[in-house]
């Protein structure tokens, strides 16, 4: 049985399948604690597409599947701004 819990988390989105022209299809967020998102397809999928390779911070609901599996349904996003270095 799946575990459903609210998530904030920084990663970068990347590509994790491809069209035969190499469109990409679906995205992942490679997390910063080092795990793998895989995004589920919703109203934001156009812009997600948009952001591989982008550093974001994702908000949404992570669904643990019982293989262990995390999949995320994304509810905003944002590009992620490092400060400057002063």
């Amino acid at each position: 049985m799946a575990q459903i819990q609210d998530i904030e988390i920084r990663g970068v989105i990347i590509a994790t399948a491809w069209d035969r022209e190499g469109r990409v299809l679906t995205t992942s967020l490679a997390g910063v604690d080092e795990q793998e998102y895989h995004l589920l397809p919703g109203q934001l999928a156009p812009e997600l597409l948009g952001l591989v390779q982008k550093e974001v911070v994702v908000k949404g609901r992570m669904l643990l599947m019982a293989d262990g599996r995390k999949q995320l349904s994304v509810e905003s996003l944002r590009l992620h701004v490092q400060a400057p270095n002063t």
